[in-house]
């Protein structure tokens, strides 16, 4: 009986170290083939614009103009000791995100496509969010015309 029982551990250890083998060899498989295909569409996405160094320059002053508006405006709420209530932070907190926007605005012309993608679509898009959570019209207006040079490009 004791045979018995050790020949069906044996192998069923044997089995238990192949399955665990082949699992480790597939799953290595799978996760290089998956990171290789999202290396190449990653490659593949990239659009590269004929004016780009100027969208860049354009989008990393327009996210510093935008940056130093949102901490002036900060720093000009004359009202952080009390509040009264949630009416009273909310340009604190519009502000903060005004904050957060520049900061991505800069990196993406420092780092094309690697926080978000560098498109005309979303320079125009980063510059009205300027514009709406306290960047000022002057950050808003950089992009946009960062973003003109990508559509006139892409036409």
């Amino acid at each position: 009986m004791r045979i018995y029982i050790l020949e069906i551990r044996i192998i069923f250890n044997k089995d238990l170290n192949f399955i665990k083998e082949n699992i480790k060899y597939f799953s290595n498989l799978l996760f290089k083939r998956i990171l290789n295909n999202n290396i190449k569409e990653s490659k593949m996405a990239r659009k590269h614009y004929s004016n780009e160094s100027i969208m860049k320059f354009l989008t990393i002053i327009g996210g510093l103009v935008g940056l130093a508006f949102c901490i002036l405006g900060l720093l000009d709420e004359s009202q952080y000791h009390i509040y009264a209530g949630l009416e009273q932070l909310r340009p604190v907190i519009g502000y903060i995100i005004g904050i957060v926007i520049s900061v991505l605005t800069i990196y993406t012309g420092i780092r094309p496509d690697d926080p978000i993608p560098f498109h005309w679509l979303v320079l125009f898009i980063l510059g009205i969010l300027l514009i709406v959570f306290g960047g000022g019209i002057w950050a808003c207006a950089l992009l946009i015309i960062a973003s003109l040079l990508g559509i006139i490009d892409e036409l």
